[in-house]
């Protein structure tokens, strides 16, 4: 969501070898606890946030703070604040540096408050475990279980998340967005053929920068991890070519409605991810109860 120079933590010990937090999932977005500057507040877990991310309606950026930040719609300006300590998911911070931003998009198609986002950088040492079913995130220094599957690479652009995917049988390089509702892809060519897109249907799209504007949705085939993963997903994109946004380290983002279909396990650090469908997981689950 956002271009910034990566934030250098302070972090302290991690208490226990795991632990496992509760979330609450509204419309999709992952709600967690954290503590801002003494007070206990909730905020949405967002992989596509460079860390902590504040809400300009509870929090004053410092002056003279322009940062260039990225959002679908293109670069816009933010500002930053210095926060004093933080406490997220058992991990520490003491004056790191935080974007403040507009985030009024999120207040109101969620219709509460949204104090902050928090990105995946300051668990970079660790296994995190979201799981949808049993609504909680683990995270782990070393995980002790691993579950059937295969974790395979990632990259990163700036401070968001890359695989490579199949859209449609094109080569992709797509985020990873827990904060996205949808699946985006930039610079979308319309086939020559009108009569595919005979399906297609207009959406109005919110960007980070709060600027509204017309996308269409469509249905595209989806390949991840070397085609282990094969489903056919839902894409926004943008059908007029001259507006077309592209950001050079990649093709567009895979949001809430592919990540909430499994559950994720991802070690930022280690930059490795697996995904395991929630019906092979729920399966699991209910082999090994007595």
């Amino acid at each position: 969501m956002y271009r910034i120079l990566f934030i250098l933590l302070l972090l302290l010990p991690f208490k226990g070898e795991s632990e496992v937090f509760p979330i609450q999932i509204i419309k999709g977005y992952l709600f967690t606890e954290a503590v801002i500057e003494g007070e206990h507040v909730l905020v949405i877990l967002d992989t596509g946030a460079p860390g902590l991310v504040l809400n300009q309606k509870y929090y004053q950026a410092d002056p003279e703070s322009a940062i260039e930040c990225t959002g679908i719609n293109g670069n816009f300006e933010g500002k930053s604040r210095l926060v004093s300590k933080w406490s997220w998911l058992g991990v520490t911070a003491k004056n790191s540096t935080a974007l403040v931003s507009d985030l009024s998009f999120l207040e109101n198609s969620l219709r509460r408050e949204v104090r902050a986002l928090m990105g995946l950088s300051a668990l970079s040492q660790f296994y995190v475990s979201i799981d949808y079913d049993s609504r909680t995130i683990s995270v782990e220094k070393e995980m002790t279980e691993i579950p059937e599957g295969s974790f395979f690479k990632f990259q990163y652009a700036d401070h968001l998340p890359m695989i490579t995917c199949k859209v449609n049988g094109e080569k992709k390089t797509l985020g990873i967005d827990s904060g996205s509702e949808c699946n985006f892809l930039f610079n979308y060519q319309p086939p020559a053929n009108q009569d595919l897109l005979a399906d297609v249907s207009k959406v109005l799209v919110v960007g980070t920068d709060n600027k509204q504007d017309i996308r269409h949705r469509m249905m595209m085939t989806l390949e991840v991890n070397d085609s282990q993963i094969a489903t056919a997903s839902e894409f926004i994109v943008d059908l007029k070519a001259e507006r077309s946004f592209r950001h050079d380290a990649f093709d567009g983002m895979l949001g809430q409605s592919f990540l909430s279909q499994y559950k994720i396990i991802i070690h930022p650090g280690k930059q490795k991810i697996m995904l395991i469908p929630r019906e092979a997981s729920n399966q699991i689950a209910s082999a090994i109860m007595p």
